[in-house]
């Protein structure tokens, strides 16, 4: 299996932060996702709600909740870690 150019952004960029899911299970749910991210469980469904987590599935809500796979979990950080970057080179060129 290949590494999506998300993955591979992600590993070039080496960050020890995220490490826990290049290396990690398949599926999370919020409470894990956000204990990893540094968020609250709440933001994280906010996020899985709104489709910023490609994939995320929502299953029954009072029983299991929201289900993210580590491909969107992947998807999402790559996202944030591009527009980190983005907006530092903006402010370096300034």
């Amino acid at each position: 299996m290949s590494m999506s150019q998300d993955e591979e952004y992600l590993r070039s960029l080496a960050y020890p932060q995220d490490a826990w899911v290049l290396g990690g299970q398949q599926w999370y749910t919020a409470l894990e996702a956000a204990e990893h991210l540094g968020v609250s469980d709440e933001y994280v469904r906010r996020l899985a709600d709104k489709g910023a987590i490609p994939g995320a599935i929502l299953h029954d809500v009072r029983r299991v909740g929201w289900r993210l796979p580590r491909e969107g979990l992947i998807a999402y950080l790559a996202t944030q870690r591009r527009h980190t970057e983005q907006r530092q080179r903006g402010t370096d060129a300034g």
